[in-house]
């Protein structure tokens, strides 16, 4: 068996991928480019640190 660091009460994703199940620990992702890469709540949405700046120099 192939450990991961998953613990007890983690986020899974459970997804398929052609004929093989795939566990994988949940990395909240940013809502515009899927980045989990400094990531943080912004108004209860994921959002990335680069994806923040474009949005506030507008």
């Amino acid at each position: 068996m192939k450990t991961i660091g998953i613990v007890k009460k983690d986020g899974l994703e459970i997804f398929v991928d052609k004929e093989y199940i795939v566990l994988r620990k949940y990395k909240p992702a940013c809502i515009f480019c899927n980045s989990v890469s400094d990531v943080t709540e912004y108004k209860g949405k994921k959002i990335c640190a680069s994806c923040f700046d474009d949005i506030s120099s507008r």
